[in-house]
């Protein structure tokens, strides 16, 4: 026979409007502003010690995923790097598990990923180059975030991992961030 600790055990109400309470937070964070959406989103899917590749620039993002205890790996110029540093310094935020690439072959030295963060790159080209990447650093049932799916390049990558098997969408923050999971694992061609 099972001891229930009452303190601890959610009443019959509670587990009844779980499900509702989850469908209004997760409204909120489907329409809220992007940088207090995406910290919401960051807290429940990236735990402290998993390691994040960034590819591009994003300050915001950058934050969040160094907050939560996650070690990145950024693949950006050094100009931007030094602007994270910097705001990893004004808020206090440790930036010793922030490594960063000048190019995206030299951050294939750091391995698999469980997440990947794509920022919005300048054209079509560039994010599907990044996506290439991606796809062969993220691990089977990682998460890959594509910021910037509300431009035309972002669009169309969102409709091609949409239309793919080994890709399921798991849910759109802000009308900005799609994070598709991964999967199934790809065989390299």
């Amino acid at each position: 026979m099972a001891i229930l600790d009452a303190p601890t055990t959610p009443s019959l109400f509670d587990r009844l409007t779980r499900p509702l309470r989850n469908l209004q937070h997760r409204v909120r964070r489907r329409h809220g502003r992007i940088d207090i959406a995406l910290a919401d989103f960051m807290e429940e899917a990236v735990r402290p010690g998993d390691k994040v590749l960034q590819l591009g620039a994003d300050e915001t993002a950058s934050l969040t995923i160094l907050e939560r205890g996650a070690f990145l790996s950024l693949v950006a110029s050094a100009g931007a790097a030094d602007i994270v540093e910097t705001a990893c310094q004004t808020r206090g935020t440790d930036a010793g598990r922030l490594r960063v690439f000048n190019s995206v072959r030299a951050s294939e030295s750091a391995g698999t990923a469980d997440a990947v963060y794509l920022a919005p790159a300048t054209g079509f080209a560039a994010q599907a180059a990044h996506l290439r990447h991606a796809t062969t650093r993220l691990k089977t049932n990682g998460l890959l975030l594509i910021d910037g799916v509300d431009t035309v390049a972002g669009g169309r990558i969102y409709d091609a991992l949409q239309a793919d098997l080994g890709w399921r969408i798991d849910e759109v923050i802000s009308g900005r961030v799609a994070v598709f999971r991964k999967t199934a694992a790809f065989l390299a061609a």
